[in-house]
C-alpha cells in the first residue's frame, strides 16, 4: 500500500525526456510507482489507502539539486532551509570554493565529516546535504591560516602527507569530492602539484573536484586550461564553479571556455561547469567595506561593530574621509604587493595568478535607491557620471545620497555569455548561495535562483526547453557528483519532488528585493515528507547528510 499518491500531474522525470501525464506513488520515503496514463484518465483510488495529492494543471518534477552551495555553515543555524525549499531545492552540494566546516581545530566547525554529519543530523535539516571537503579548510588545518603558515606556497613533506590523510579520511567518511578556492586564502597559495596530489586521492574514490578557478576575468581561458590539466593528470571529474566572464573587456570568452570543456570531453575527460543566471555576483552593502577601512583608521575598532550611521557620519567628515580613502588605497597597494609575490612564486609551477582586485572596474553597483540607472555600472563609471575622476570620491557621494543603502557586487557579466554557457550540454545550474530561515542576504540567488532560471531562460528568452532546463537542475548535477538515487522521477529513488504551477511561476527576487521567495512552487517533498505545502514551509526537517558511494565500496 502506498503512503502517498501524486496524481493528475504532468511529470517531468528529470532526464530531459518530454513531460508525460502520470501518477507518482510514494512508500517509505521512496518513489514506489511511476505510472503513465492518458490525459483524460483520472486515476481511480481508494481514499482510505493513502493520502492523495491532486496535481491537476501542475508539473511534477524531481527536487532541484544545487551543485554549488555554501549551506554547510548556515544549515546549523537555519535548519529549516526555508530559502532553499521555497524555490524547490531539496539537495545541496556543499563545501564549495575550498571552504568546508571540516576539518577544523578548536570550538568552531567540525573535526571531521562524521562530526559534521552528527551535528546536522542532531539539529535536523530541511534539505539533503551532499558534502565535499574544502582544500582551503584542509590546508588551514594542516599548515595554518595565512599569516600563520598558510601563506607558504609549498608544504613540507609531512604537511603534504597530513593533507592527503585529511582528504582520504573525508572520502572514507562519505564526502563526494574536494573543492578548491584558488582565489581565496589559503588555497590561492597552492601550486598545481599540491592540488593534483589531493585530487588523485579523490579520483581513487570516484569523487569529483569542484574548482573555483584562479581567474574568472582577464586570465579566464588560462585558468580553465589549468583545471583541465589537473583533470588530465589525475583523472578526477572536474567542474568549473559558478562559471562566468567578469568585466566588459572579457565578455565573449565563454565561447572559448565552453569549447575548451567540449574538447576535453572529446579527449575523455569528465569536465563540466555550473553557473547562475545573474549578471552580478557576491553582493554586499558598501557599509561593510567602508567599516573595514574606518576600523583601520581607528585601530581600536572592529569592522563588525561599526554601524551604518557611524559610517555615514565618518564619510560626511572631510578629514575622516581622507583618512578612510588612504586606508582603502593602502589596502589595494598591499594586495598588489602580496599578489606580485605570489605570481613570482607560482607562475613557474604552471599556476595561473590573476591580477590584484582593482575596484575601479572589479565591482559594480547592484542597488542604488537614489540612482537606479547606475545598475551594473563599475565604480569608475559611477565616478564619471557623478563628475569626479576619483572613483572612491564618486562611490562616497553615491553612498551618502543612498543614505547607506548602496549595494555592490563583482562583475558585471553579460547576458550573451550566460546564454552561451546555458547552451552547452555540460553546464548545470548552481546558486552559490547559503540557505536561510530568515529574510537575509543581499543577493537574489539566495531566494530566487532556480525560479528565475526557469522563468528567464524558458519563458522569457526561449533559449531552452523546460524539460532540458529541469535536467540541468536535477539528474545532471546529481549524476556528476555521484548521487545515484535522487534527481529523477524513477522507481526506487528517494521521493524528493517539487510540484509547481508553470502558469503562475514567478521569481520575485531581484537586486532591489533580494529576499523574496518565488510564487508558483506549490509543494515540495523531501525524502517523501511534505516540506512545502500550498507555497509555505511546513516545518518538517526530513533531509539528511547523504553519504557518497565510493568506487572502493
Amino acid at each position: 500500500m502506498l503512503d502517498c499518491l501524486i496524481t493528475n500531474g504532468r511529470v517531468i522525470d528529470g532526464t530531459g525526456n518530454p513531460w508525460f501525464y502520470g501518477d507518482v506513488g510514494i512508500k517509505a520515503g521512496r518513489i514506489a510507482m511511476v505510472q503513465r496514463r492518458a490525459a483524460s484518465f483520472s486515476y481511480a483510488h481508494d481514499a482510505g489507502t493513502c493520502s492523495v495529492m491532486d496535481a491537476s494543471g501542475l508539473f511534477v518534477a524531481p527536487g532541484f539539486v544545487d551543485l554549488h552551495s555554501h549551506s554547510d555553515r548556515s544549515i546549523l543555524e537555519n535548519p529549516g532551509a526555508m530559502s532553499s525549499l521555497l524555490q524547490g531545492v531539496t539537495t545541496e552540494c556543499t563545501g564549495m570554493c575550498g571552504i568546508s566546516p571540516f576539518p577544523t581545530q578548536g570550538a568552531h566547525g567540525s573535526s571531521n565529516l562524521e562530526d559534521f554529519r552528527d551535528q546536522v543530523s542532531g539539529n535536523g535539516t530541511g534539505i539533503n546535504i551532499a558534502p565535499l571537503v574544502g582544500h582551503g579548510a584542509v590546508r588551514t588545518y594542516v599548515m595554518g591560516p595565512e599569516g600563520e603558515g598558510g601563506e607558504r606556497y609549498f608544504p613540507r613533506e609531512d604537511e603534504m602527507e597530513a593533507m592527503q590523510s585529511c582528504v582520504r579520511d573525508a572520502m572514507e567518511q562519505g564526502a563526494f569530492g574536494i573543492s578548491t578556492g584558488l582565489i581565496y586564502a589559503p588555497g590561492r597559495n597552492a601550486a598545481p602539484m599540491e592540488i593534483e596530489a589531493l585530487c588523485r586521492i579523490v579520483a581513487s574514490y570516484g569523487g569529483v573536484h569542484c574548482c573555483h578557478l584562479r581567474s574568472e576575468e582577464d586570465m579566464l581561458i588560462e585558468a580553465v586550461d589549468e583545471m583541465v590539466r589537473v583533470a588530465l593528470s589525475t583523472g578526477v571529474a572536474s567542474s568549473a564553479s559558478h562559471h562566468k566572464a567578469m568585466f566588459r573587456r572579457n565578455w565573449g570568452k565563454p565561447s572559448e571556455t565552453m569549447r575548451q570543456l567540449a574538447r576535453a570531453r572529446e579527449d575523455g575527460l569528465e569536465v563540466v561547469c555550473d553557473f547562475y543566471p545573474w549578471v552580478i555576483s557576491a553582493t554586499s552593502n558598501l557599509t561593510s567595506r567602508f567599516a573595514g577601512a574606518l576600523a583601520s583608521v581607528h585601530k581600536d575598532e572592529k569592522p563588525a561593530r561599526i554601524e551604518k550611521q557611524v559610517v555615514l557620519e565618518a564619510l560626511g567628515n572631510r578629514a575622516t574621509w581622507d583618512a578612510v580613502k588612504r586606508a582603502l588605497n593602502e589596502q589595494f597597494a598591499q594586495e598588489v604587493r602580496i599578489n606580485d609575490a605570489r605570481a613570482a612564486a607560482l607562475l613557474p609551477t604552471g599556476a595561473i595568478v590573476r591580477k590584484a582586485r582593482d575596484l575601479r572596474y572589479w565591482e559594480c553597483i547592484a542597488y542604488s535607491p537614489s540612482h537606479p540607472m547606475f545598475f551594473a555600472l563599475t565604480f569608475e563609471d559611477v565616478a564619471l557620471r557623478l563628475g569626479t575622476r576619483d572613483y572612491w570620491d564618486g562611490i562616497r557621494k553615491l553612498y551618502l545620497e543612498d543614505e547607506g543603502e548602496t549595494r555592490a557586487g563583482a562583475g558585471p557579466m553579460c547576458e550573451e555569455d550566460i546564454l552561451t554557457i546555458l547552451a552547452s550540454p555540460c553546464s548545470v545550474i548552481g546558486s552559490d548561495s547559503s540557505t536561510s530561515d530568515r529574510r537575509t542576504g543581499a543577493h537574489p540567488r539566495n531566494y530566487g535562483n532556480f525560479a528565475y532560471a526557469l522563468v528567464h531562460f524558458v519563458r522569457e528568452q526561449k533559449a531552452i526547453s523546460l524539460d532540458l532546463l529541469i535536467k540541468k537542475m536535477t539528474s545532471q548535477p546529481a549524476a556528476f557528483v555521484g548521487i545515484t538515487d535522487r534527481g529523477s522521477i524513477r522507481e526506487g529513488n528517494w521521493a524528493d519532488i517539487v510540484i509547481f504551477d508553470w502558469e503562475r511561476l514567478e521569481s520575485r527576487a531581484d537586486f532591489a528585493h533580494p529576499q523574496e521567495s518565488p510564487e508558483g512552487i506549490q509543494c515540495v517533498l523531501v525524502n517523501g515528507q511534505i516540506a512545502v505545502e500550498n507555497g509555505a514551509t511546513t516545518g518538517v526537517r526530513a533531509g539528511k547528510v547523504i553519504r557518497a558511494r565510493s568506487s572502493r565500496d
